[in-house]
C-alpha cells in the first residue's frame, strides 16, 4: 500500500474562531482529493458542510485590515501561506478550481483595499482571477491582476506563486513586487449591451430603513466633502491661491482657514501656469517649510472631447491614495466654445461625468470656475453659470466674492447636499497671498464636529449601551451592531464590523470630550477584538 501525502489547512471565521479544516490528499496516481472536516481536542473528527459558514483562507487577517492596505488574493492555501511567511496579508478562496465558487459573502471584506490577484498559470486560474476581479472591483480601492509568466520564463502549466517563491526565494519576491508596481490597475471591460425590456430597479423603503450609512467624509470640515464641488469667483480674485492653499493643507493634514482637514494625497491640475510659476507660488505659501510629498501635480490635461474622463479614471485607478483632485480651471478642459448655449451643454455634460469619477473613486473633486458678472445679489449661487440646472448637477457649491463693495474682506458661501448653507468672512493678504478666516474658525470647526458626532448612529448606540450597562459595556463590533437593532430610533444593524470599527475610532476622542466615555480595546484570544466603553461616574 502506498502512503498518501497530505496537507491540512485550518479555517477560521472573521473573529478568529476555528470553524473547520481542509485536508488535501495527494494520491499515488497523481490525483488530488479534498476533504472538509471538523477536528476536536480529543482527537476525533467529523465531516463538515462548508456551505454553513463563510470559508475563506486567512479570513481573520483580511477582516483586521485598514483602508488602503495591500492584500494578495491567490489561488490556493499553499500560495497564501508562502506570502504570509513573508509578512504579507494573503488570502485565498476555498476552491480556486471553479470561477463560479468565489464566495460573494467575502466581497465586503475587500472594501477600500488595494487587491493584488496573482493568477495560477492555467486557463482555470486566469478565469478565476477575472471572476474575482469583477466581484471585488466595485468595493476595492484598486485591483491588479498579476501574470507571473512575465518574470518567470518557461513557467510550468498550473504553477503558482508558491512554486515561484520555492524556486527563487526572497529575491524572487522582490521581483514580484517590482512586477506589481509596474502593472496597471484592472478596469472592467466596457459593454454596450443593454436590455431593451429592462425594468426599473425599484426597492422598498422599509428595506432602505434597515441600512446603515456612515457619516459623510469631509476632507475639510464643513466645506469640502467627498463628491463634486465647484468653486466660483470673479476673475483675478485669488481663487488659484485659495485652491493651492487647500491642496497644501490637505496634503499635510494641516488646518485650512482654521478648519480641520483629513490628510491624504492630492492631485492639483494647474492648467493655466507652468512649472516655474507653480514652484514660486508654493515657495510663497509654504514660507520655508518642506513641500509635502503627497501633493502631486500636472500642468496639462486633455479636454473633455479629447478623453479627460478616461484619463482621470486611469490616473486614479493607478494612484488610489489620491483623495482630492483640483482642476484649475474648468475653461481649459472644456476647450473652445462657439457660443453660450454650447458652453452650457458641455459644462453640464462635464459635471455629470466628473461626478461619476468622484463617486466611483470615493474622492473629492474640486473644479475652479469664474462667476458671471450679473445675477441675483440675494443669492450668490445664481451667479454660477448655468443657474439652477448646473447647481443640481453638483454635490457642493462654493462662491468666493467680495464681502461688500466697500469692504476689504471677502465672503465664502458654501452650500450642498452634504453640508448646510453657511457663510464665512475671509481676508486676503496681498503680500503673502494667504487667505485667512476673519471670524472664529475654532467655533465653526467645533460646531461641525459636534453635528457629525450627534448624527452618528454608532455614537447613539454606544451611549445607549453604556446607559443600559450602568456606565460600562463590553463586546465586539458585531455585538454593538446587534445592540442597535434594539434601539427604537435606529432599529437596524450598523453595517460590516470593520467599517463600524473605523467609525468608532473616528469618534473616539469626541466620545471622551462630549460624553466622558473612554474606549479600551483588547484581543479576545481568537484574532478578534473586544471593545469596552466606560463612563466615569459624576
Amino acid at each position: 500500500m502506498f502512503n498518501n501525502t497530505t496537507n491540512e489547512y485550518n479555517y477560521y471565521d472573521d473573529q478568529g474562531s476555528y470553524i473547520g479544516t481542509k485536508r488535501i490528499v495527494h494520491l499515488p496516481n497523481g490525483a488530488i482529493q479534498s476533504l472538509w472536516l471538523t477536528k476536536y481536542d480529543n482527537g476525533t473528527e467529523d465531516s463538515l458542510h462548508v456551505a454553513d459558514e463563510l470559508f475563506f483562507y486567512h479570513l481573520p487577517n483580511l477582516a483586521n485590515t485598514k483602508n488602503g492596505d495591500t492584500v494578495y488574493l491567490v489561488g490556493g492555501e499553499k500560495a497564501a501561506d508562502a506570502l504570509a511567511i513573508r509578512g504579507s496579508i494573503s488570502v485565498s478562496a476555498p476552491d480556486s478550481a471553479d470561477p463560479k465558487k468565489f464566495p460573494s459573502e467575502a466581497v465586503p471584506y475587500f472594501a477600500m483595499l488595494n487587491v493584488v490577484i496573482i493568477q495560477n498559470n492555467d486557463d482555470v486560474g486566469k478565469q478565476f482571477a477575472l471572476a474575482e476581479a469583477s466581484l471585488i472591483h466595485p468595493v476595492a480601492a484598486s485591483v491588479k491582476i498579476i501574470d507571473l509568466s512575465e518574470i518567470w520564463e518557461s513557467m510550468p502549466e498550473h504553477a503558482n506563486i508558491s512554486d515561484y517563491l520555492q524556486l527563487y526565494g526572497d529575491a524572487g519576491f522582490e521581483q514580484v513586487k517590482f512586477l506589481i508596481e509596474k502593472t496597471v490597475c484592472w478596469i472592467p471591460p466596457k459593454t454596450n449591451v443593454q436590455s431593451k425590456n429592462k425594468s426599473l430597479a425599484i426597492r422598498s423603503v422599509k428595506d432602505l430603513m434597515t441600512q446603515h450609512f456612515v457619516p459623510t467624509e469631509f476632507l475639510v470640515n464643513g466645506i469640502l466633502p467627498l463628491g463634486l464641488t465647484l468653486l466660483a469667483s470673479p476673475p483675478k480674485f485669488g481663487k488659484s491661491w485659495f485652491s493651492l492653499m487647500l491642496c497644501l493643507a490637505v496634503a499635510k493634514g494641516a488646518p485650512f482657514l482654521g478648519l480641520g482637514t483629513t490628510k491624504s494625497d492630492v492631485l492639483y491640475l494647474d492648467l493655466e501656469d507652468g512649472d516655474a510659476d507653480l514652484q514660486e507660488r508654493i515657495k510663497k505659501l509654504n514660507m520655508g517649510e518642506e513641500a509635502p510629498a503627497g501633493l502631486l501635480y500636472s500642468t496639462e490635461a486633455p479636454t473633455l472631447a479629447d478623453g479627460l474622463i478616461d484619463t482621470l479614471n486611469q490616473t486614479l485607478s493607478s494612484n488610489p491614495s489620491i483623495k482630492l483632485v483640483v482642476i484649475d480651471t474648468l475653461g481649459v478642459v472644456l476647450g473652445a466654445q462657439n457660443n453660450d448655449s454650447s458652453q452650457f451643454a458641455q459644462e453640464y455634460a462635464l459635471y455629470g461625468s466628473l461626478k461619476k469619477v468622484a463617486n466611483s473613486h470615493s474622492i473629492a473633486l474640486l473644479v475652479i470656475h469664474h462667476l458671471r458678472k450679473t445675477g441675483d445679489d440675494n443669492n450668490p449661487f445664481n451667479r454660477i453659470y448655468g443657474g439652477v440646472a448646473t447647481q443640481a448637477a453638483l454635490d457642493t457649491m462654493m462662491v468666493l466674492e467680495k464681502d461688500t463693495h466697500a469692504s476689504d474682506t471677502a465672503r465664502l458661501h458654501v452650500s450642498g447636499r452634504r453640508c448646510p448653507q453657511q457663510d464665512y468672512v475671509l481676508s486676503f493678504d496681498a503680500d503673502t497671498c494667504i487667505w485667512s478666516m476673519v471670524g472664529n474658525s475654532a467655533e465653526a470647526d467645533e460646531k461641525f464636529h459636534r453635528n457629525q458626532y450627534e448624527r452618528s448612529e454608532a455614537v447613539v448606540t454606544i451611549k445607549e449601551a453604556v446607559a443600559r450597562g450602568n456606565g460600562s459595556w463590553s463586546g465586539s463590533m458585531s455585538d454593538l451592531s446587534c445592540m442597535a437593532e434594539t434601539i427604537p430610533c435606529i432599529g437596524h444593524g450598523l453595517g460590516h464590523p470593520r467599517s463600524l470599527s473605523n467609525e468608532v475610532n473616528h469618534f473616539k476622542n469626541d466620545l471622551c470630550r462630549y460624553d466622558g466615555i473612554t474606549i479600551t480595546i483588547a484581543k479576545n484570544g481568537t484574532g478578534g477584538r473586544k471593545y469596552t466603553f466606560s463612563k466615569a461616574p459624576h
